[in-house]
């Protein structure tokens, strides 16, 4: 085995453990949205550059206009986050890398407003030339390219259970 076979079946009994907990959670009837939300950032936290962080809240362009409410989202830590911390945030719309929304129950009511969540994201206007966006994100899906990711191993056994 190598550190890299060692480092995917330990990161695999982490999450195992956190789905454990998860499951613990919902099956007290807690808040199991809650719950999901600590999951996923507790999943993704890790393996983020250290100048990103994952928050919620609200999303604003430079012209003023909002995003809906986003249940989790990735920014950069080098730009002002608004808000007090402990509760939601706004985030400045050119220091998101990503947003996630997190359903506790996917049904028809839930899985559209989380659609029109998302989409209210994409209504904002960035304070950068779109031409400049477009370079660079052309520059770094050229860079991503270039990356060689080695196979990842298999850390579940035929049970279904882990190693």
């Amino acid at each position: 085995m190598n550190n890299y076979e060692d480092w995917s079946r330990l990161v695999a009994k982490n999450l195992k453990g956190e789905a454990d907990l998860i499951a613990a959670i919902e099956k007290d009837e807690l808040d199991d949205a809650a719950a999901k939300q600590a999951f996923i950032h507790a999943m993704l936290e890790p393996f983020l550059p250290e100048n990103y962080a994952i928050g919620s809240g609200r999303v604003v362009d430079a012209f003023g206009n909002y995003s809906e409410h986003l249940d989790i989202v990735i920014y950069n830590c080098d730009f002002p986050r608004i808000g007090l911390r402990g509760t939601h945030s706004v985030y400045l719309y050119e220091s998101v890398l990503a947003a996630i929304e997190v359903k506790a129950k996917l049904i028809r009511k839930t899985f559209f407003d989380a659609l029109d969540n998302s989409a209210s994201l994409a209504q904002l206007n960035p304070n950068i030339e779109k031409e400049v966006l477009h370079k660079l994100a052309k520059q770094a899906v050229q860079e991503a390219e270039g990356l060689q990711l080695p196979p990842m191993p298999d850390v579940v056994d035929q049970d279904g259970d882990f190693d």
